[in-house]
């Protein structure tokens, strides 16, 4: 769960999956995942994936403010 939890923090800081990704030297698909992953265990989007780029949702925003200090 911490790969999920590192992928889910990048993304929101990069705003960006690829971003993301590079910063993680994963795929962006192995991010996806994760963050897929990571949204199942929640049971709750973290990213709305209709807006290009995907956008973190207001639980996504709220929960990295407790995930980072």
């Amino acid at each position: 769960m911490i790969d999920e939890l590192k992928s889910f923090v990048a993304v929101v800081e990069e705003a960006s999956l690829t971003r993301a990704a590079q910063k993680l030297c994963v795929t962006q698909s192995a991010v996806s995942k994760r963050i897929h992953r990571l949204e199942d265990v929640l049971g709750a989007p973290l990213l709305d994936r209709h807006s290009k780029p995907p956008r973190a949702t207001a639980l996504a925003h709220r929960i990295h403010e407790h995930a980072v200090p």
